[in-house]
């Protein structure tokens, strides 16, 4: 196990951390295309915009803005945490366990093969939300590069 994550409502391991990942950069996508979508409607080419719409409108277009700004950055940083473990193939538990960082024996020394150990072999699948044709528990557990 992974961890539990709230967003998703389950548990986050091995054979649904590409979901997980998954769930995240497609979110990523919404909510910059979102933010995007708030600051340009807002602070459109017409200046005469702002004196268009009425004050209510203009304030939650404001409020929109922000919170977007707000959920872009908060969900960018777990993205980016998340990549950086899936980098050193390792857990988010197991990346508070002081000294693993440094020798983590499920690392496969390469990011793609780290990437496909949850992502699966086939790289033409790696963005489709399916299930992972992963290598067997033995490979992933028992052929480490510390053994």
């Amino acid at each position: 196990m992974d961890h539990h994550c709230p967003w998703v409502g389950n548990c986050v391991g091995l054979y649904n951390h590409k979901f997980f990942i998954l769930f995240l950069v497609y979110g990523i996508f919404v909510i910059y295309q979102a933010c995007i979508w708030n600051v340009t409607y807002y602070f459109g080419k017409d200046p005469e915009f702002i004196k268009l719409v009425d004050e209510t409108a203009a304030i939650h277009l404001q409020i929109g803005a922000v919170s977007t700004g707000a959920l872009a950055l908060a969900v960018s940083t777990l993205l980016a945490f998340q990549l950086w473990a899936l980098s050193k193939n390792m857990t988010t538990v197991e990346s508070h366990i002081r000294g693993i960082v440094k020798r983590n024996p499920f690392d496969k020394g390469s990011f793609f093969e780290n990437l496909s150990d949850i992502f699966g072999q086939d790289r033409s699948n790696w963005w489709i939300p399916t299930d992972p044709k992963l290598r067997s528990e033995e490979d992933l557990f028992l052929n480490t590069r510390y053994q």
